[in-house]
């Protein structure tokens, strides 16, 4: 068994797997599927808002669908694009003599885009000051968080990958298109993985 590892991250009812051997897979789920009412709902494609892609060079995940509802859910559907998420040298600061605006609608927005970096790590930065003000927000602190949306809007072709390799190299952390990916082999992590698949207890649901 040595090299061989098996991951297992378990939600409610879901057992969402991954690793670097496919007998070892099937002995996973056999044997779960003999303690417990399981279904084997086969490689992953959506969960959680994300939606995943596994391709022969690797695992890509993204968040279009969710960030599209995001952009409608606040009416920045169609919003005019921006090649930034913040403009470069601008801060972000607290002023108690601006106009405020409504704390709960800011939040949500905020709330929103903390979820997005989980596949968007050029979020991580902007979405990290904008929620230093979800106390009271004022309309500045509002457009910050609309640019970002601005911003969203013109990447949502973005996605990670978790690249397969031979051995364990370990490269810098990038998000980008599937097509550049392919194009320059950059990718945000590499992993020895064959697959993400899910195993759910109980009724079968469909994984898509």
């Amino acid at each position: 068994m040595e090299g061989k590892c098996l991951i297992v991250s378990v939600y409610v009812d879901d057992l969402i797997f991954t690793g670097n051997n496919v007998k070892m897979f099937e002995r996973f789920k056999n044997s779960m599927k003999q303690e417990f009412d399981m279904s084997d709902l086969g490689r992953m494609k959506y969960f959680l808002g994300v939606e995943v892609v596994q391709h022969s060079e690797g695992i890509f995940i993204n968040q279009r669908k969710y960030a599209n509802e995001v952009l409608e859910r606040f009416r920045m559907r169609n919003c005019n694009l921006v090649k930034n998420p913040i403009i470069p040298g601008f801060k972000l600061v607290k002023d108690e003599g601006e106009v405020s605006v409504d704390a709960t609608t800011y939040k949500q927005m905020v709330g929103s885009l903390m979820y997005l970096t989980a596949t968007r790590p050029d979020l991580a930065f902007v979405v990290s000051l904008i929620s230093k003000f979800m106390e009271r927000p004022t309309e500045l602190h509002q457009q910050a968080v609309k640019r970002v949306l601005r911003y969203i809007k013109g990447q949502l072709s973005w996605e990670s990958l978790t690249k397969k390799v031979k051995k364990r190299n370990w490269q810098p952390t990038r998000t980008a298109t599937m097509q550049e990916i392919l194009k320059t082999g950059k990718a945000h992590q590499d992993m020895h993985s064959c697959s993400v698949q899910v195993l759910s207890h109980g009724l079968q649901r469909n994984n898509q």
